[in-house]
């Protein structure tokens, strides 16, 4: 109960709580139509996550932004033969996981709403979409010349950063640092004029790609294509005009409606074998659409939490009962057990009682109660019910 507490004390106040795909859709009737204006969504899982693309995340990914373009061409040589352009290579990297400038973002504000239903290690931290509101004339396409640019930073090193800001075009164009980027966009368009500025350099660009990939095609995909903020290792930031809610009516998803809302979805045709067309991905859809309960159990029971006597309501030196009706264990702490004078896990303590190998895999809280209630319904209510 007190992770409940503090999850609501970090959410910003007055956010909008979204529990079903009809709420969703109320909500996004706010945002109409507007001559001039294109609207875009992106859902993750996590509300707390902020809007930087993966390149971002890890120190040692953007120190060595450059490193790890040039390896997976190197290593995957056919699966970049013939590239048009840094940015459609971006894509495809994006597409297997590697690490890029892009942030991936949609036309579909359902997909969006997928992607922010998706689990992750904190089932209990509710996921957003967030909406974007984007002058149509600054939207660009995959071979603008300005998203050659952005793109090419991906290829300059640690050390790249922007020339003094009081230099005129000319010699802004003429610094090294700006030759060096002149070169790689050159690369791909040889007729490119050095006509750089520095406020391309530091912006943030919505993109459409070449519509050349499946899973971009299924998803209504677009990108996030982040400048830096004078030097590589800074990211450039969203304009918060860019946004279409106010930070106080951010349009968050309920964790414990994430799974309802998911099958709500597949009644919408988006799954994850039509979100992700690939044929592993369509593989892993079929195989746990046609699991057993008992499979499907586990799976559920993989994402949630490990026990915790005192977010259960059951304080350190409460007895727990066996369901053999006898055999009794003291609570002495969140997640330990004494029994028989041994501190143990309670899945050590039920092994024990049930004379099963130290190995075998089970489920405690069905064979202990507490109050006369069993832990399992205790747990559950917690964990599936008490959001």
């Amino acid at each position: 109960m007190a992770e409940r507490k503090e999850r609501t004390q970090l959410e910003p106040e007055g956010s909008i709580r979204v529990g079903s795909v009809r709420t969703f859709l109320t909500e996004m009737e706010r945002f109409e139509p507007e001559n001039g204006y294109t609207y875009f969504f992106r859902g993750h899982s996590r509300f707390s996550h902020q809007l930087l693309p993966s390149i971002y995340r890890d120190p040692g990914w953007i120190a060595n932004e450059d490193v790890l373009f040039k390896e997976l061409v190197l290593r995957c040589p056919n699966d970049f033969s013939g590239q048009e352009s840094t940015f459609q290579a971006l894509v495809k990297m994006q597409h297997y996981s590697l690490p890029t400038r892009l942030l991936d973002i949609t036309a579909n504000p359902l997909v969006a709403l997928y992607f922010a239903c998706e689990y992750e290690s904190q089932p209990r931290e509710s996921g957003e979409v967030v909406v974007f509101r984007i002058p149509t004339a600054e939207i660009k396409y995959f071979d603008s010349d300005t998203v050659s640019v952005l793109a090419n930073i991906s290829r300059r090193p640690q050390t790249f950063k922007l020339p003094d800001a009081g230099l005129d075009r000319e010699a802004f164009n003429d610094h090294p640092e700006i030759h060096y980027l002149l070169h790689e966009v050159k690369r791909e368009k040889p007729y490119f004029e050095p006509l750089i500025l520095r406020a391309h350099l530091e912006s943030v660009l919505f993109v459409k790609p070449k519509l050349d990939n499946a899973r971009v095609i299924k998803q209504d995909g677009a990108f996030l294509l982040f400048g830096i903020d004078g030097g590589k290792t800074r990211p450039a930031a969203v304009p918060l005009g860019y946004l279409a809610a106010a930070a106080h009516r951010r349009l968050l998803v309920e964790p414990s409606k994430k799974a309802f809302i998911r099958k709500q979805l597949e009644s919408f045709g988006l799954t994850q074998a039509t979100i992700f067309p690939e044929i592993d991905k369509v593989a892993e859809f079929i195989k746990n659409n046609y699991a057993t309960l008992s499979h499907a159990q586990n799976l559920k029971d993989a994402r949630r939490p490990r026990m915790n006597f005192h977010e259960l309501g059951v304080p350190t030196g409460s007895v727990l009962l066996f369901k053999d009706g006898q055999s009794q264990a003291v609570v002495v702490s969140d997640k330990k057990v004494e029994l028989q004078g041994a501190v143990c896990s309670l899945t050590a303590a039920t092994r024990k009682l049930l004379g099963l190998p130290d190995d075998y895999p089970l489920q405690p809280s069905p064979h202990w109660s507490f109050n006369g209630q069993s832990l399992k319904a205790l747990y559950e209510a917690v964990h599936d019910g008490g959001e």
